[in-house]
């Protein structure tokens, strides 16, 4: 199983989906590269990363790999507003309140980054933009989303419940797509993998091998959280 599933930055990933040769792999929301970097090393992909903070931005720039785009993945081209993010290791947020020192920076959509690039499809799309992945997913094309083989988000629901019924509307579209929706999570969408069915050799066969990652993996969390509750408790 390792071999075909692996997780990466608290982002689910389902190898057999990924072509082996020459993969495009697109990263909203790069921060500090961890994920593009895996994706560079580990699938010798293609890499183009899109970060919102200007500092983050241009130390992944150094890394020749990578394809790096300044700017913040949006529902609409033109600027936005966008705050370095306080309390927790260094990333954007769109929430005033819980931010400081604010930055304009550009906005592009998911064609805006696909025309600049020239890609006419995506192995792999991670999204982490804080939020905005509920707007990106709403409003790009049927087409746009047809040309990518794999999606692995971070909905945003563990900090905010009040999402879950627009995640639970972007999960239906991206179904009526042709995708199939598997979150790896427990009880949040915090880590949710959609696979387009139609660039699936035996869709079937990924969609149950899915399903039964989750349950494994659910099972051990469990019996590890039992563990730890059980030790705690024998030290008293």
């Amino acid at each position: 199983m390792s071999k075909r599933y692996i997780k990466v930055s608290e982002h689910s990933v389902y190898l057999p989906a990924v072509r082996i040769t020459a993969p495009s792999v697109v990263d909203l929301g790069a921060n500090e590269g961890a994920f593009s970097i895996w994706a560079a090393d580990q699938l010798r992909a293609s890499v183009f990363a899109i970060e919102a903070l200007p500092e983050l931005a241009e130390r992944l720039s150094a890394d020749p790999r990578i394809c790096v785009l300044h700017a913040a993945a949006a529902a609409e081209s033109g600027t936005q507003q966008i705050y370095r993010a306080t309390g927790r290791c260094a990333s954007a947020s769109l929430n005033p309140r819980d931010s400081q020192n604010a930055v304009t920076v550009l906005s592009v959509t998911l064609e805006d980054i696909c025309n600049k690039f020239g890609l006419s499809e995506i192995d792999l799309l991670k999204i982490d933009i804080e939020g905005s992945e509920l707007e990106v997913l709403a409003q790009c094309s049927v087409g746009c989303l047809k040309s990518i083989t794999q999606i692995t988000c971070e909905f945003h629901d563990f900090l905010d419940i009040s999402h879950r019924p627009r995640i639970r509307s972007i999960c239906r579209r991206l179904i009526e797509c042709g995708f199939f929706c598997v979150p790896m999570a427990t009880t949040t969408w915090g880590d949710t993998v959609f696979l387009n069915k139609a660039k699936l050799a035996h869709p079937r066969l990924a969609e149950a091998e899915m399903h039964g990652l989750k349950t494994l993996y659910g099972v051990q969390r469990a019996i590890r959280r039992a563990g730890n509750f059980l030790s705690k408790r024998f030290r008293k």
